[in-house]
């Protein structure tokens, strides 16, 4: 159950990709490096240059398909990816609106929390995007049940990085619930494993709903 038509695929992911790119550079400073640093200090960042690449990697392989004009096995590249990009952003969409929000949190120091042009890119625009390039583009039926686990690689990655840095380098946190000097260990331990378990039941709601628009397909007259 997608769109296999490669031409409407190419059109969308290439311009996906200049969003994802565009959402990123609007964060980034040509001339000041340690503001840079700071900004891929957050998850939100990370999770949408992830995305950049996957789009990158969907841009080409649609091209391929368009070259060669098969969608194989150019539509089941990056499975692995896949999953972990679509979990990833959509934590980041879900902290953003009912969190950091609520919070007046901002990533820029000194703004008053408002959402700004640059917010709606990365927590909106991005996971919107990743979102609809899965239900509409890709086959589906390629994930199995022991994959979002998998997937966790992302997000256990980033608490320990995080947690590195800041006790050993700057000494501060990208984010307030994950701010040992302030929530303390014990806090910043719970406030991981509720985002981990976030992550997991997501991936795993997104695994679920794939296998069931696979067997939709498999089960329609008009599956071929």
């Amino acid at each position: 159950m997608y769109i296999r038509n490669p031409y409407y695929a190419f059109t969308f992911r290439i311009t996906a990709l200049t969003l994802c790119i565009s959402g990123i550079f609007r964060h980034l400073s040509f001339t000041d490096i340690s503001h840079n640093h700071h900004m891929f200090s957050f998850f939100t960042i990370q999770s949408n240059l992830l995305c950049t690449i996957l789009f990158f990697f969907f841009v080409s392989d649609t091209f391929m398909e368009m070259h060669t004009g098969s969608t194989y096995p150019y539509r089941y590249n990056h499975s692995y990816l896949r999953g972990v990009c679509l979990s990833s952003i959509f934590v980041t969409f879900l902290i953003f609106q009912f969190v950091l929000k609520r919070t007046a949190f901002s990533m820029y120091s000194g703004v008053n929390g408002k959402i700004s042009t640059n917010d709606i890119f990365v927590h909106y625009i991005v996971p919107f995007l990743t979102l609809s390039d899965w239900i509409f583009f890709q086959p589906k039926g390629q994930w199995n049940w022991h994959q979002p686990v998998q997937w966790l690689i992302m997000p256990f990655c980033y608490f320990n990085l995080t947690m590195i840095r800041g006790l050993f380098i700057t000494n501060s946190y990208p984010y307030f619930f994950l701010d040992i000097n302030t929530a303390g260990i014990g806090k910043f331990l719970f406030y991981s494993f509720i985002l981990l378990l976030i992550y997991t039941i997501l991936s795993f709601i997104f695994t679920a709903t794939d296998r069931f628009l696979y067997l939709i397909t498999v089960k329609s007259p008009y599956h071929k």
